[in-house]
């Protein structure tokens, strides 16, 4: 009963800080000139007009009409979106001090993906994580993670050769595993894992809702401080749950590495060096959530990126044969030619890829016969169609395993 007295008053406070918002984005719109974009409608602006799903395809289009800037307003909340590697490198590289810092979008926070430093403004939080990142990413540190990656490319390319036309799948578990094994020291023997549902939606669940115009608290960041009851807050339920699933996603593996530890067992890892390193200092509450936030962000940055730009390059083979044979040319053959073994390269950070070793005296005709002799034990059913578009690639892959 007194929260029907109370809605009234609820109401009209909301109605005063929407307008109060919208008089201060006309004014500012008054005064400052804004790159070209679509029509903005009477006090939505181009609400309307903000695409939910799939937003790069309406991006683009506006980008061919308006130019490689675009500018659009919801509510007097001002947007840019830049539409080339050009625009994008002058204002957030070259500009960086002025452009690149973070907006503040409430949903981020309200989910609990505030501890991603991706989306964390400049200040002492972002730089501890990013410190701490850096310190087992950068480019020379790499090499530690050289006999994983080993490990998995080769559970990789025998999974191209029992079931090539599972391709992505096998991708995305190579990205997966490696990412697991180097942070956590687990072994990924398949997508279905908890480990990987987590982020998997976690991460699924906050591009959804973050985007502009994708929930209404984004538009309207007052609207975070009214009752889940009220009128369009019912994204405070679907928060909780997405907080507590990103909760999950950074406490489980996290305590799996720990309770390794106080085992004696377990493998090698980012996170167990992180705590060792810094047990004997006896790690306090707040070091072990900056070390859940880094590991976190290290899976969630690497899997999605990892499996695109392999998918990516499979599907630009499948759809360039002529290049896939191009790039069997960088083979060199044993000189056993009956006997020969295939073996991994050998991991390197510059320089061309070198997939097998021989002595120069190797003939043309024997290099030949041994490629014959490979595609022919690969077994391929190209006729089916689910094989036929990507065992090019597939063949260029699987050249590379080991017989053993």
């Amino acid at each position: 009963m007194a929260s029907q007295e109370l809605l009234p008053a609820v109401v009209l406070v909301s109605v005063l800080f929407a307008v109060a918002s919208l008089l201060r984005g006309w004014k500012t719109t008054i005064r400052l000139p804004f790159p070209p974009g679509p029509k903005p409608r009477f006090l939505l602006g181009n609400l309307l007009d903000m695409p939910h799903k799939m937003p790069w395809i309406t991006y683009t289009e506006w980008g061919k009409q308006y130019g490689d800037v675009v500018h659009a307003q919801v509510f007097g909340q001002h947007i840019l979106i830049l539409n080339s590697i050009k625009a994008a490198t002058e204002l957030l590289e070259k500009r960086a001090t002025i452009y690149s810092d973070r907006p503040s979008i409430p949903m981020i926070s309200l989910t609990g993906w505030d501890f991603d430093f991706a989306f964390t403004p400049y200040s002492d939080k972002w730089r501890e994580r990013r410190r701490l990142f850096h310190q087992h990413f950068r480019r020379d540190a790499i090499p530690a993670y050289h006999p994983v990656y080993l490990r998995k490319i080769r559970e990789l390319l025998r999974g191209l050769l029992s079931t090539p036309e599972k391709f992505a799948k096998h991708i995305e578990t190579l990205a997966a595993a490696i990412i697991l094994d180097s942070i956590y020291g687990y072994d990924l023997k398949s997508m279905d894992d908890r480990f990987v549902h987590l982020p998997e939606e976690a991460a699924e669940r906050l591009t959804e809702n973050m985007l502009p115009g994708a929930c209404i608290v984004n538009t309207l960041p007052f609207l975070r401080h009214f009752p889940s009851w009220f009128p369009g807050c019912s994204f405070h339920e679907f928060a909780r749950d997405t907080r507590d699933l990103v909760g999950e996603m950074k406490n489980a593996p996290f305590d799996f590495v720990k309770q390794n530890m106080q085992n004696g067992s377990g493998r090698p890892s980012v996170l167990r060096e992180l705590l060792e390193r810094n047990d004997t200092h006896s790690t306090s509450g707040e070091q072990e959530e900056v070390m859940k936030d880094v590991a976190g962000v290290a899976y969630v940055a690497a899997v999605d990126t990892t499996t695109t730009t392999l998918i990516v390059f499979i599907m630009a083979l499948a759809l360039n044969p002529e290049v896939a044979k191009k790039a069997t040319k960088f083979l060199a053959l044993d000189s056993a030619v009956e006997h020969a073994q295939v073996v991994m390269p050998p991991m390197q950070l510059s320089g061309q890829p070198s997939f097998l070793s021989c002595p120069p005296s190797i003939s043309q005709k024997q290099k030949m016969k041994l490629g014959r002799r490979l595609k022919l034990n690969l077994h391929f059913q190209t006729e089916r169609p689910a094989i036929r578009n990507h065992s090019n690639a597939a063949l260029l892959l699987a050249m590379m395993l080991p017989s053993s």
